[in-house]
């Protein structure tokens, strides 16, 4: 391994898998992903062997983006969370509680709590 190659071990997230993987970084990108052999399940699924494609696709959205006045527009990443912070506090505020879609999450939560 040259001075400029790096093994770094990972978990992804891509789906309920998680797979892990040994990613060979070169020049500061991703050049190989391998299964990490001391994971449990030590082979990759199809999300995880397409991840460098994935990570370097010119179609990957990299920055916020919102649409206005029917135009996608790229905003900051400030405005983009105050956005759906308004958002998710006028939701609360007419139905009260948690929105419907983060109860799986507070659910998980509270099963896996001590």
């Amino acid at each position: 391994m040259d001075e400029h190659e790096l093994i770094k071990k990972a978990i992804c997230n891509m789906c309920f898998l998680r797979c892990g993987i040994n990613a060979d970084i070169k020049s500061g990108k991703i050049s190989k992903v391998t299964p990490m052999q001391e994971h449990p399940h030590a082979q990759l699924c199809p999300k995880a062997e397409g991840l460098i494609e994935w990570v370097y696709s010119p179609e990957r959205i990299t920055h916020s983006l919102r649409k206005i006045n029917g135009k996608w527009e790229e905003v900051s990443w400030d405005e983009a969370l105050g956005f759906v912070s308004d958002k998710l506090f006028a939701i609360k505020e007419t139905y009260g509680g948690l929105p419907p879609f983060l109860v799986p999450l507070t659910m998980r939560q509270f099963l896996l709590s001590p």
